[in-house]
């Protein structure tokens, strides 16, 4: 009998790694390390989106990009019936990362 090798899968694309990446859903600790990689790296710092992928380390720039518009969008949809444990959620969020 002769074996015939299969051959390897074709590597994933770009689009079918970005597509995979973009279904992952959010674990909890990931979306508090954003959080504190937003207070820590504001508005304006240099290569901001890779430096807060590389604070969070799982999470790619755009990924990042894309949850953070995400939250934004929520949060704006919410802010007039903004609950306590929202606000106190922050304020836990902003406090941890000024600690660093």
């Amino acid at each position: 009998l002769r074996r015939v090798r299969a051959s390897p899968p074709p590597a994933p694309t770009q689009s079918d790694t970005s597509k995979k990446d973009k279904d992952r859903k959010w674990s909890r600790d990931e979306v508090d390390q954003l959080h504190k990689a937003l207070i820590k790296f504001p508005a304006g710092t240099g290569s901001r989106w890779d430096r807060i992928a590389e604070f969070i380390g799982s999470r790619s720039a755009p990924e990042c990009q894309r949850k953070c518009s995400e939250l934004k969008n929520n949060f704006a949809a919410d802010a007039a019936g903004m609950s306590v444990n929202a606000e106190a959620e922050f304020a836990r969020a902003k406090a941890e990362a000024a600690k660093g």
